[in-house]
């Protein structure tokens, strides 16, 4: 149940950022298919996403997803340069 005050600035809790989690879809996916393509996304969407949460001042939530998202985003990156260079 929220906890509700009678502050002005009534907040019902942090939630999650969306960009945290398509950067995190994007790296999940990138191993698989397009690695280039989407872990770049990943990574991109990743570094926003930090930004934002950290711009938020505890109201979004996130930030060990965007940076496992960045991780995972310069693995496929380098995983695909790696079979690239192997042909």
């Amino acid at each position: 149940m929220p906890k509700y005050s009678n502050s002005p600035s009534n907040t019902l809790g942090s939630k999650r950022d969306g960009r945290a989690v398509a950067a995190l879809v994007c790296a999940f996916i990138g191993f698989k298919f397009f690695g280039i393509m989407l872990g770049g996304a990943a990574i991109g969407l990743g570094i926003q996403s930090r930004k934002r949460i950290v711009a938020s001042q505890g109201q979004v939530t996130g930030e060990g997803i965007a940076k496992a998202a960045v991780v995972l985003g310069l693995l496929d990156v380098a995983f695909t340069i790696f079979l690239i260079a192997r042909l």
